[in-house]
């Protein structure tokens, strides 16, 4: 299928209370945070 004329990348925002592992429920996506710098990077050159 592929990615079609014109891709979109939809980012939500990482918010204080995701990352933050003082928060309930946060600090436990640094992993998403780390691919989705490297994802917004690529489509940044390509845009």
């Amino acid at each position: 299928m592929g990615l079609g004329q014109a891709p979109a990348l939809l980012i939500i925002d990482f918010v204080h209370g995701f990352t933050d592992p003082d928060h309930f429920g946060g600090g436990n996506i640094g992993p998403a945070i780390g691919q989705t710098v490297e994802l917004l990077a690529l489509a940044c050159v390509r845009g």
